[in-house]
């Protein structure tokens, strides 16, 4: 769930009400739902499932709201909604998703590492584990994989006796390979065969995938680890190491990126440094300070 602050009374927020897309793709199963109302927005479903596939599938909306206007209906219509690809969303189309198990949050903490959202990061180096043309992508061959954007994708898990994809993961994928995006070829599978069975990899060949990845450990941590090393850590190119924007005391802190596993450290308001080959230790069993 993604909120923004409502500055309004609860009178003015019922007065203006929801609309929700009527084209989203969706099943009696999942109910994919977004609502707006002046400054605020809620991404939801009636489980785990159909909100994951309602975050997907805001990532090719191309409204204004909130992104661009406070306005949900962005100047035009109040069923702006109900128009196609015209619901509020980051109006992108990536290039690959990444699969994890519903039943645990570790994989799908680690899992957002993978995502990048500036587009600037040294993309993966993953093992691939099945592909539709074996004999120019072969089994077992590494390759860097283009993760802007990716979403992170829920299936049911293999502990639970799931062998095949969750519903909303098929529909995602669908739409993002061959629906409102004609984008997706990749995907990133997050753990090993007890997490989620050897027998998606191929499903998701077979609904158009061009190639899977799969990075695994013997366990949680060595899963984290083995995604920390495909990205890799760089030092950082200014010899300086000054931030792009030191002063935070005139209240408006714009952070950059410099590279994967920099990180930007303040002491205060009016100093700002850069820590090259930096990796980020949290707790592995709550996920809360993960998550923070």
């Amino acid at each position: 769930m993604v909120t923004f602050l409502w500055l309004g009374n609860a009178a003015d927020l019922a007065a203006v009400g929801p609309v929700s897309p009527t084209q989203w793709p969706s099943s009696r199963a999942l109910e994919p739902q977004v609502e707006g109302w002046p400054n605020a927005i809620r991404v939801f479903g009636s489980d785990r499932y159909g909100t994951n596939l309602a975050t997907s599938l805001m990532l090719r909306g191309e409204g204004d709201y909130p992104y661009s206007s406070p306005d949900p209906a962005s100047g035009s219509d109040s069923n702006l909604l109900a128009l196609g690809t015209d619901w509020w969303g980051l109006r992108t189309c990536p290039r690959s998703v990444i699969l994890v198990a519903s039943d645990s949050p570790s994989d799908a903490l680690v899992a957002t590492v993978l995502s990048d959202p500036t587009g600037l990061s040294r993309e993966p180096l993953l093992k691939r584990s099945a592909a539709a043309d074996l004999l120019f992508d072969p089994i077992g061959g590494y390759q860097r994989v283009d993760t802007d954007s990716a979403p992170v994708l829920i299936t049911k898990s293999a502990r639970s006796g799931a062998r095949s994809l969750s519903l909303s993961a098929k529909i995602a994928i669908r739409d993002l390979s061959s629906g409102g995006c004609q984008s997706v070829r990749q995907a990133v599978i997050i753990g090993g065969y007890a997490a989620i069975s050897p027998l998606i990899d191929e499903e998701l060949v077979s609904i158009g995938v061009s190639e899977v990845f799969r990075v695994q450990g013997l366990d949680r941590y060595a899963t984290a680890a083995a995604i920390a090393q495909s990205l890799g850590t760089s030092s950082v190119v200014d010899s300086e190491r000054i931030c792009d924007d030191v002063y935070g005391s005139d209240g408006n802190v714009q952070t950059g990126f410099y590279g994967n596993a920099v990180v930007e450290w303040r002491n205060s308001s009016s100093e700002c440094e850069l820590l090259p080959n930096a990796v980020v230790i949290a707790d592995g069993v709550t996920g809360a300070d993960a998550i923070a």
